[in-house]
């Protein structure tokens, strides 16, 4: 009469198959949000992450930059605005 039908075991293993794959999709968004907010930062032969500024000097002090390109990139660096202070809104022509 009930062949065709779940049982109780096959009701409870299809909520917490669910229940799972609700908490997989929530820590994913959470772990894609945070990496994307963690701030720029490059990562070396060694794996370690660095700052940008970092990166640079270390391209200075290895020879594959030269001095004037070390303070361009340098100036660019300082222009940037950062994660926390907005960029200037374009003036609105209306």
């Amino acid at each position: 009469m009930y062949g065709n039908h779940m049982d109780a075991g096959g009701w409870a293993l299809s909520v917490f198959v669910s229940l799972l794959l609700v908490v997989l999709v929530v820590l994913a968004i959470v772990w894609l949000v945070r990496s994307q907010s963690a701030g720029v930062s490059i990562r070396n032969q060694d794996g370690k992450g660095e700052s940008a500024r970092e990166y640079l000097d270390r391209r200075l002090v290895s020879g594959e930059i030269g001095e004037d390109e070390y303070q361009r990139l340098r100036q660019t660096l300082t222009d940037a605005p950062t994660r926390s202070q907005p960029p200037d809104e374009p003036a609105h022509a209306g």
